[in-house]
């Protein structure tokens, strides 16, 4: 009687279990994480074709311009049309329009948009932007965000889960053919399967033995991966369960959406339309039968028949399901065999998947951080996905040619020393931080380098002490300004009972100089003098507000950085600098959405005036000349035309190379070094700034070739450049406080 009462407990446990599991037909709901919408402005530097491939290649539906679109529709009208749909007057020099309504998604930041017009003038470029019903005014127009990443719990995973009335019957009947030929007939078990393991166990000690679909299904979603025989007893129990509470197609759906296909990067693939995406790069409803056929010879083993890295038995194993097909009536023999003969695909090029996760680590840290749980929930970022792949490839690219042309980092490498590196690339209008690189690989080290790191700075600092200094007085009550000169020799500076002397790089020194050239040349004594001289703990405040938030000492090293900040810290700064003393707090999150759609967090973005905007124009200004003539002019010689600013950094015995950024409407980051701190023989133009410009010429071909919106009461005034070719510097001076030259 005990065992009665006994088994029927456990069978009401295990029924229990099922039952909670099937509430949520998905089981164990994933964590997505989106993109940013893609965004469209007038006078971006993109054609009306380009645009609509870009609708092409998003898979949106072309319609006559008389007829209705729908979600993931567009139609495209000539210059009468687009002003008669309209209302208002477009722009003198329109020529054609769009009109498109994005694909349906939870983003909040999409939901009121509804139908949208995108004007085009006659020079290619969009000139003017609608949207709604009736269409009004917009200041850009956007494309629907896309699926970057998911995750169950803390593992990585890519999953687009689908009906099963989507998935090719094709696809189905290669599962069935190898896995579970009687699956539709079965009650859930396989008997003679089980008995095989009995047999196994007994004479061998050990579990084997096939299972079916259902058994498969248990398996990955209620038990452990042990093999044991009480495993199996349990399994087989569940299973006849599940039978019971689930139709065929249900089982079979699920288990094509959950089970485990390979792994791409940090991601786990599971399910077949996450594989189809994965190995063939084309939704699961484009899949031909050596494509099905190769996803279910995948599934036994995808370590062992993994088509890029074990092409031999994935070709054999793919044709054993074709032969099984045949042997089923699922296909004609004449089709099998024209199946066995086309190629297995080929490995997909660099991906947004390789590079997100340092991102998505930077996304649930700063979702943790305002006590949001996540878990389950769709999650919408800045990313920008061409940004993060022109980010990662960057990286790549520079730190394979140091590792292989410089012989310093050959010879480092060859000791099993790893150059690694960070880029951080923050929207100025908007606060979000759209790329993130915070390592080679995020496969081998987690350590996302971006936040978690504090290195050394170096002369990225020294902005904020000539910041601090056009914030104020010098000792003889002027106000400082471009042309304030500055005694670039060598000194020593007595405090508290110490001594400090700096030195300039390459042990040069310059004599009597205007601010501007000691900035744009990276002077260290100028530099050191000028900090002294103004007040160390003015440089920390003003450093403070564009929002430096690690500890500072006051000694007078600060002026020459030699102290530890994250790269996260340095964008912030260097982001409030771009947008001339304005300070917008950086994040990655947009919005995150329950799974009822409702919205549980909505991050904003305040915009505070923290630096005075003369002195920050002038210092931006100065800025620029670092790229047109200073330590970075290999930015500009290199094909970065649009106006931008910056400074390189490099530390004492050259252990961190930096280089820090920015256009109007771009703030980027760069970091090279190794984490053990060893030397590396580079300076901040050597190492850092070539991933910059790599980075950067691609991002800012988009954008407009705008200058910074300087404050109305500087004016600009050509002044000589010392010992340099152009004679002349365009710089800014407050009006009427102009220098006399």
């Amino acid at each position: 009687m005990l065992v009665i009462i006994f088994g029927g407990f456990w069978a009401y446990q295990l029924n229990e279990r099922i039952s909670e599991s099937l509430k949520n037909r998905k089981f164990l709901p994933p964590t997505e994480y989106w993109s940013a919408p893609e965004s469209i402005f007038p006078r971006m530097n993109l054609s009306s074709n380009e645009f609509e491939n870009l609708l092409i290649q998003r898979k949106y539906s072309f319609r006559p311009w008389n007829e209705k679109i729908r979600p993931g529709e567009y139609s495209k009208g000539n210059l009468d049309e687009c002003q008669k749909t309209a209302l208002e007057a477009l722009p003198q020099d329109s020529e054609n329009c769009f009109l498109f309504i994005a694909k349906e998604t939870s983003d909040p930041e999409m939901n009121k948009l509804g139908l949208q017009m995108l004007v085009f003038g006659k020079d290619a470029k969009p000139n003017f932007s609608l949207f709604g019903n009736p269409l009004q005014k917009s200041l850009e127009a956007k494309l629907e965000p896309i699926l970057i990443a998911q995750y169950l719990g803390k593992e990585p995973i890519q999953q687009n889960y689908t009906p099963l009335g989507e998935i090719p019957v094709t696809c189905l009947n290669s599962v069935l053919a190898i896995e579970d030929p009687k699956f539709l007939t079965h009650s859930g078990v396989s008997l003679t399967a089980v008995a095989r393991a009995a047999v196994h166990y007994l004479t061998r000690g050990r579990v084997e033995g096939g299972s079916t679909i259902t058994q498969q299904l248990v398996k990955n979603y209620f038990l452990s991966a042990e093999r044991t025989f009480k495993r199996k007893i349990i399994e087989l129990f569940m299973s006849l369960i599940l039978e019971v509470h689930s139709s065929k197609d249900e089982i079979l759906e699920t288990y094509l959406n959950i089970i485990y296909l390979g792994q791409n990067g940090p991601f786990q693939v599971i399910g077949f339309p996450a594989a189809a995406e994965f190995y063939f790069g084309k939704p699961i409803q484009n899949l031909e039968l050596h494509e099905c056929a190769l996803l279910a010879a995948v599934l036994n083993g995808p370590g062992v028949y993994d088509p890029f890295n074990k092409p031999t038995k994935a070709w054999s194993r793919r044709g054993l399901v074709l032969d099984k097909m045949v042997e089923h009536a699922f296909v004609r023999s004449e089709e099998a065999e024209q199946a066995k003969s086309q190629p297995l695909p080929a490995r997909n090029s660099v991906n947004v998947s390789e590079t997100a996760p340092y991102y998505i680590d930077v996304v649930q840290k700063e979702l943790s951080a305002v006590s949001i749980p996540y878990a389950g929930k769709k999650v919408f970022t800045g990313l920008n996905l061409s940004a993060q792949v022109q980010a990662q490839k960057s990286v790549k690219e520079q730190l394979n040619k140091l590792e292989t042309e410089n012989k310093i980092i050959t010879a480092l490498r060859k000791k099993g020393k790893v150059l690694e590196s960070v880029l951080l690339s923050a929207d100025n209008k908007s606060g979000l931080i759209q790329a993130i690189v915070g390592g080679r690989s995020y496969r081998v080290t987690q350590f996302n380098r971006a936040i978690d790191s504090h290195r050394q700075v170096g002369s990225v600092m020294k902005p904020f002490v000539f910041l601090a200094a056009l914030e104020n007085a010098g000792t003889d009550g002027q106000k400082y300004n471009p042309m304030t000169i500055l005694h670039d020799k060598r000194f020593t500076y007595d405090y508290q009972n110490q001594s400090w002397s700096p030195e300039n790089y390459g042990k040069k020194y310059f004599g009597d100089v205007p601010m501007f050239f000691a900035l744009k040349n990276s002077l260290n004594c100028a530099t050191a003098s000028l900090g002294i001289e103004v007040g160390i703990s003015k440089i920390i405040a003003a450093a403070r507000a564009t929002g430096i938030e690690s500890r500072l000492e006051e000694v007078p090293s600060v002026t020459l950085g030699s102290f530890e900040l994250s790269p996260k810290e340095i964008l912030q700064g260097y982001s409030t600098l771009a947008n001339l003393g304005v300070k917008k707090n950086l994040h990655t999150v947009r919005s995150v959405i329950s799974e009822s759609k409702d919205t549980v967090y909505t991050s904003s973005t305040t915009s505070e005036q923290v630096v005075p905007a003369e002195p920050a124009a002038q210092l931006v200004d100065m800025m620029k000349q670092t790229i047109l003539g200073g330590t970075a002019r290999s930015a500009y010689l290199q094909g970065i035309t649009t106006p931008a600013a910056g400074k390189t950094g490099t530390t004492s015995e050259n252990k961190d190379s930096w280089f820090a950024g920015f256009t109007p409407y771009l703030t980027t980051i760069v970091w090279v070094g190794y984490d053990d701190n060893t030397s590396h023989g580079l300076t901040g133009a050597s190492g850092a700034l070539p991933v910059w410009i790599s980075f950067m010429k691609e991002r800012t071909a988009i954008n407009p070739t705008d200058d910074f919106a300087w404050p109305e009461s500087l004016i600009k005034m050509k002044v000589p450049r010392p010992e340099e070719e152009p004679k002349e510097a365009e710089l800014l001076f407050i009006k009427g406080s102009e220098p006399k030259l």
